[in-house]
C-alpha cells in the first residue's frame, strides 16, 4: 500500500464513521452536499512548521529539518533519542488496515477526527471498520515533538467501543512513560471488566504492589484476598479508610470476600460502580442492581451479557445483551449463546413458546424462541440468523 493509497483509505473510513455520528458542533466544522468531504480545521503556523519536519533518518541517524517556504535554510539537524515509536496494535495482517494508515495525517486533525468517531455503531459492517481503525498495528502520526500523542486517545476508544481484550494489549505495547499511568489504569480496568482476574492480579498490573493511589491500593487490596492473604488485604483496607476514602461498598465487598458471610453489599449498591466493583459482586455472586444496566457504557453491557458468574442475573444479561447487540458490540452468535443460557427448553410447550415469542414482547420470549429453535436441530448458521433478524427487528430499522 502507497502513502497516498494509505491516506486516501484512512479519510474514507474516518468519513465513513463520521456520517453516521451525531450531528457536530462548532462554526469550524460544516458540510455541503451529501457525500461532501468533512471541512477540517484551518492549520496553524504552528502545524505548518510541524509538518515541515521530514520524518526519515540520516545514516548518521539524525532528522534533517526542511525549511519552512520564505524562510531562511537553517541547516538545522535534531539528534534522534532512542529507537522510533512502536508500531501499537492487535489485528493479524489480513485485518489490519496497514502500517501506514496515519501516513500524511497530522496529529491535530487525527485528534480532531478520532474525537468525532461515534463508538455505538449501528450496524456490523461501521463496527467493524471501527475496530480495525483503531486496533490497527500502523506507526502513529508525525509529531516532532516525539511520542504518540493519540495512542492513548485510540486504546481510550477501544475501551469504550468494547474491544476490552485489546485494551491490555494494546497498553502493553506502549512505551512506558514516566509519571503517567492512565493507560495502565485503564488496562487494569479493562482485565477486571472482563473477567480476567489472574491477569488483573499478575505483573501487567505491577503498579499496585507500589502505587499510593487508591485505585491501584483498592487493587492490591483485591488481588491479596484472591491469594488468600487475607491480613494484608485488610491491612490495605484499614489504610484506605485512614485516608479517607470513602468507597463503603469496596469495603463490605472485601470484607465479605474475606470470608465475613455477615457482610451484605446490597445495603451499598446504591452508590456508583465501578470496574473494580463488578469484579468483586462476581466473586461474592451479587448481581447490579437493574437500573445500572441505564448508565452501563459498551463495554459494560457486553461485560455483563456475557458473564455466567452471577446465578440470579438472567433478565440483566438478556437485557444487557440485547442492548449491546443493537450496537453491535456483541455478535448474534454471542446474543445466541446468551439466550441459550437464560432459558431451560421444555418440548411439551413448544407451540406455546413459540407463539409467545413471535410476538417478540419480551427477551424472556425471544430466548425462548432461539432454545425452541436449536431443539429442532436447526442448523447452527440458520438458528443464528433467525434469532439476530427477530432481535434486530425489534431494535433497529435497516
Amino acid at each position: 500500500m502507497t502513502v497516498s493509497q494509505a491516506r486516501d483509505l484512512f479519510s474514507a473510513i474516518l468519513a465513513a464513521l463520521l456520517l453516521v455520528s451525531t450531528p457536530m458542533v462548532g462554526a469550524a466544522w460544516a458540510q455541503t452536499d451529501a457525500g461532501a468531504p468533512v471541512q477540517l480545521p484551518p492549520v496553524s503556523d504552528e502545524e505548518e512548521d510541524e509538518d515541515a519536519v521530514e520524518s526519515a533518518p540520516t545514516a548518521a541517524g539524525t532528522l534533517r529539518v526542511a525549511p519552512r517556504v520564505g524562510g531562511r535554510n537553517l541547516g538545522i539537524e535534531v539528534s534522534v533519542i532512542g529507537t522510533s515509536n512502536p508500531i501499537v496494535g492487535t489485528l493479524s495482517p489480513s485485518e489490519s488496515l496497514g502500517s501506514e494508515l496515519w501516513s500524511d495525517t497530522s496529529v491535530t486533525t487525527a485528534e480532531v477526527l478520532l474525537n468525532q468517531v461515534p463508538i455505538d455503531a449501528p450496524s456490523r459492517a461501521m463496527s467493524g471498520l471501527l475496530r480495525r481503525l483503531l486496533l490497527s498495528p500502523s506507526r502513529p502520526p508525525r509529531d516532532p515533538r516525539g511520542g504518540d500523542p493519540i495512542l492513548g486517545l485510540r486504546i481510550t476508544k477501544a475501551y469504550e467501543a468494547g474491544f476490552l481484550e485489546a485494551v491490555p494489549a494494546m497498553v502493553g505495547q506502549a512505551p512506558a512513560t514516566p509519571g503517567e499511568d492512565d493507560l495502565q489504569v485503564l488496562g487494569a480496568r479493562a482485565l477486571l471488566l472482563a473477567a480476567d482476574n489472574s491477569q488483573a492480579c499478575s505483573n501487567d498490573t505491577a503498579l499496585r504492589l507500589e502505587s499510593g493511589e487508591p485505585f491501584w491500593m483498592k487493587l492490591r487490596a483485591y488481588c491479596f484476598v484472591r491469594q488468600d492473604q487475607v491480613a494484608a488485604a485488610r491491612l490495605t483496607a484499614d489504610l484506605l479508610y485512614d485516608l479517607g476514602d470513602e468507597d463503603e461498598l469496596f469495603q463490605v465487598l472485601l470484607d465479605r470476600l474475606a470470608g465475613n458471610t455477615g457482610a451484605d453489599p446490597r445495603s451499598e449498591l446504591g452508590q456508583p460502580l465501578n470496574e473494580l466493583h463488578m469484579a468483586m459482586l462476581r466473586g461474592v455472586d451479587v448481581a447490579p442492581p437493574a437500573g445500572s444496566l441505564n448508565t452501563m457504557s459498551l463495554s459494560w453491557l457486553r461485560s455483563m451479557a456475557l458473564s455466567t458468574d452471577w446465578s440470579d442475573a438472567t433478565a440483566l444479561r438478556l437485557t444487557a445483551g440485547e442492548a449491546a447487540a443493537a450496537s453491535a458490540i456483541l455478535s448474534s452468535g454471542e446474543l445466541l449463546q446468551v439466550y441459550q443460557d437464560s432459558s431451560p427448553y421444555d418440548p411439551s410447550n413448544r407451540t406455546e413458546l413459540l407463539s409467545a415469542a413471535s410476538r417478540r414482547a419480551t427477551p424472556d420470549n425471544r430466548a425462548m424462541f432461539a432454545e425452541a429453535v436449536l431443539m429442532d436441530s436447526a442448523p447452527a448458521a440458520k438458528a443464528e440468523n433467525i434469532v439476530g433478524a427477530l432481535h434486530l427487528a425489534e431494535t433497529r430499522d435497516y
